[in-house]
């Protein structure tokens, strides 16, 4: 009875082993990435890259049947056709444009043939610009004509004080003490006339006669 029972188990063990998934047999699952889901990126790395717990499946060495997209703010896409596999971990160079969140898609061959797919949110936040990387401003356009021509550097005009006269010749003698001394000789010349004559006898000129 005991030999009959252990042949009857032989083919249950058997398909049980076969049921059961095995390490080997089980897909490969993605354990790290560059970056991180989540990540808030000031700076770019090398590349990006998933990694998964086992090596990668690449029958052929040219990455067919793997993927790594890289999709920005608005649905652009920054991939490139240089994807390397090297043992557990697939990467591509980094590359994205404007800042904004981005989506890091990917699709891997399990060690047991199957895809693996999946995807990795990430923010690109690159530092702001310094003052000396602004734009410089150009300068305004020069006008021609005589309406153009700039001023030139002088001195404000501004009201100065009147610069005291310089007394010429006549200024120092005045004329009213000559106008004065003539007006006295000609009173002289006629007061004395008068007198003369009035002291005059009369008829003096017949008594000579």
């Amino acid at each position: 009875m005991s030999k009959l029972r252990f042949l009857a188990a032989v083919p249950i063990a058997l398909a049980l082993s076969l049921a059961l998934p095995t390490p080997a047999l089980a897909h490969s699952e993605i354990i790290a990435s560059s970056p991180t889901e989540g990540a808030v990126l000031t700076e770019l790395p090398a590349r990006f890259s998933v990694t998964a717990n086992q090596d990668l499946l690449d029958v052929t060495g040219d990455a067919e049947g793997f993927a790594l997209q890289i999709i920005g703010p608005n649905g652009e896409h920054y991939e490139s056709d240089m994807l390397e596999v090297e043992g557990p971990t697939l990467s591509t160079p980094a590359i994205v444009g404007a800042p904004g969140p981005y989506t890091l898609a990917y699709q891997v061959v399990s060690a047991d043939g199957h895809p693996v797919s999946g995807e990795i949110h990430f923010v690109w936040e690159p530092p702001a610009s310094t003052p000396s990387e602004a734009p410089v401003p150009l300068p305004a356009p020069t006008a021609t004509g005589p309406a153009a021509t700039a001023p030139s550097e002088t001195p404000d005009a501004s009201p100065t004080e009147s610069a005291e006269p310089v007394p010429g010749p006549d200024a120092a003698f005045p004329s009213w003490p000559i106008a004065l001394l003539a007006a006295l000789a000609a009173v002289a010349v006629i007061v004395t006339s008068i007198i003369a004559l009035r002291r005059k006898p009369p008829g003096g000129d017949a008594a000579g006669a």
